[in-house]
């Protein structure tokens, strides 16, 4: 039987956060290339690790789910969900009558009647 010691399942978990914050950076990169264009990658990479912390705290903790909050953020500022320029967005995120996924459909659909804020 193959046993995985707690020291490899964090050098896993680790591998695993860094290809997800690696593949975050290039798929932003990709989608947002005016935003992220003066960004260095450590810079872009610091972006997806606040992105993380901030999604899980509203209880996104899926690979797309996380990704999809990334990319609010760039729309509307990396506090968005904290901002009361975006409250209608805000209430549609803690909907917790709702799924998770169907709570971002919704803040993403709202999302689009604002300009990116400049600063």
């Amino acid at each position: 039987m193959l046993t995985i010691t707690a020291r490899q399942m964090e050098m896993f978990s680790a591998y695993m956060r860094r290809s997800f914050e690696d593949g975050s950076v290039a798929l932003l990169r990709c989608n947002h290339p005016g935003a992220t264009a003066a960004m260095t990658d450590d810079q872009l990479r610091e972006f997806v690790c606040v992105g993380i912390g901030r999604a899980a705290r509203r209880g996104v903790r899926t690979v797309g789910g996380v990704r999809r909050w990334l990319n609010l953020m760039m729309h509307l500022g990396t506090e968005f969900d904290e901002d009361p320029r975006f409250d209608a967005v805000q209430a549609a995120l803690a909907n917790n009558a709702l799924p998770v996924d169907m709570r971002l459909d919704e803040a993403e659909a709202l999302a689009t009647k604002w300009n990116r804020p400049s600063g």
